[in-house]
């Protein structure tokens, strides 16, 4: 995998998503540069969601909660057929290299925490405008919430990065197991692309040694040790 294939992924999304994705925060920035990242970075979080829950790319524009203070998280939905809530965390790495920080990831874990507690006034309003959706799932026994972690870089998730997602995890699956992670590296994002995002499911695998592990959004298989 190489830079090419990001460019590709950066043309796929800007061919679908011009003109869904909401940019309206960036109207008065003058670097086209940062206006274009962040475009390609919610893009890149609506096509994590729509490869995991078979969803077509342009129905997730609406979804995008990224800007300012959106606590680290970049998109929420909640798939009501599945019952299950979807929080992304999206980083664009133009060279194809990186991965998410530990600084990324303990600001997305807070956020997370902060949407679920139903803790929204310090957060952004495209935050505030998934409320109903996430007292949907909130309030539901049945329900799952996936962590999804897109980027575009080669590399795996850190020790430190993959520590404080399973210590997170373990704290919420105390009873039951009901929170899971889903990494999607530049490989994988880029076969979701070539597939045509909502075409055949490709299988990720987790990248917290010893924690949940789900190749389907209902399949989960625990690690011993």
């Amino acid at each position: 995998m190489s830079k090419l294939h990001v460019k590709q992924i950066e043309g796929y999304l800007a061919a679908k998503l011009k003109g869904v994705v909401r940019m309206d925060d960036y109207a008065n920035h003058t670097d086209a540069t940062q206006v274009h990242k962040a475009f390609l970075t919610r893009g890149l979080a609506a096509l994590a969601v729509s490869h995991l829950a078979e969803i077509p790319l342009e129905e997730l524009g609406h979804y995008v909660t990224d800007g300012t203070k959106d606590g680290g998280i970049d998109l929420i939905y909640f798939d009501s057929k599945e019952r299950t809530l979807y929080l992304v965390q999206a980083k664009w790495h133009e060279d194809g290299h990186g991965s998410i920080e530990l600084g990324d990831t303990l600001k997305f874990i807070e956020g997370v925490r902060r949407v679920l507690d139903n803790d929204l006034d310090q957060l952004n309003d495209r935050v505030k405008s998934r409320k109903a959706d996430i007292e949907r799932a909130v309030f539901d026994a049945n329900a799952k919430f996936l962590l999804v972690v897109a980027h575009t870089g080669q590399e795996q998730l850190s020790a430190e990065v993959s520590g404080a997602f399973a210590s997170y995890i373990s704290a919420q699956n105390d009873t039951s197991e009901l929170m899971f992670v889903r990494v999607l590296t530049q490989p994988e994002v880029h076969k979701a692309v070539a597939a045509g995002v909502a075409g055949a499911p490709i299988s990720i695998e987790v990248q917290i040694s010893g924690w949940g592990q789900v190749r389907e959004p209902h399949f989960a298989a625990r690690q011993s040790g």
